[in-house]
């Protein structure tokens, strides 16, 4: 994790560790969440189920609350890239694991969360993850940039571009291979 949030910088990496030493002499994944100001990894695949379920007020709540709990909303939305990023590789990728920094138990809940997922749904949202993390570096208010966003997500009948035109058509193929399979 430490690995992960410093995207390979060596300084970053021992700056968090000293900083998760400071709080506890043990290091979990608790620990450096807290102090990279980072939510739960519950919280983070609970937002991405609501998400994948098109709730919008639902995911509202969730960042309402952790905006509540004091967290970064730039980190969210690159927690949420690098989760989309991860649903990418394992529906591209024969070998997601080569790609991918986790522990197999990790994989196979990425797995199973990247089956809600069209692969044109999970390019969608990083575009739209990306384009909200550019506008948090040139704005105040970031959390209206995380609402945006997550209101994209899930209502892409809202969207008029391309990309969420095939977000919505993948979503209709999607729904006609379920109808056949149950003999519809």
């Amino acid at each position: 994790l430490i690995a992960r949030i410093s995207d390979g910088g060596m300084r970053d990496a021992l700056s968090l560790l000293d900083r998760c030493i400071s709080v506890s002499s043990l290091v979990t994944v608790d620990t450096v969440s807290s102090s990279a100001g980072l939510m739960g990894r519950e919280h983070i695949y609970t937002l991405i189920d609501a998400i994948a379920s098109s709730d919008t007020a639902r995911c509202l709540k969730i960042l309402d609350d952790l905006h509540k709990g004091s967290c970064d909303t730039e980190r969210l939305v690159s927690e949420l890239i690098d989760r989309f990023r991860s649903f990418l590789i394992v529906k591209t990728v024969k070998n997601p694991e080569n790609l991918l920094v986790c522990t197999s138990e990790e994989l196979t809940e990425i797995k199973a969360i990247a089956d809600r997922f069209t692969k044109d749904s999970v390019l969608y949202a990083l575009n739209i993850l990306t384009t909200a993390a550019d506008a948090m570096g040139r704005t105040q208010n970031r959390r209206i940039e995380a609402e945006m966003a997550l209101i994209r997500l899930c209502r892409p009948e809202n969207d008029d571009s391309s990309e969420a035109l095939l977000v919505r058509i993948a979503a209709l193929e999607k729904e006609i291979e379920n109808l056949k399979r149950s003999g519809v």
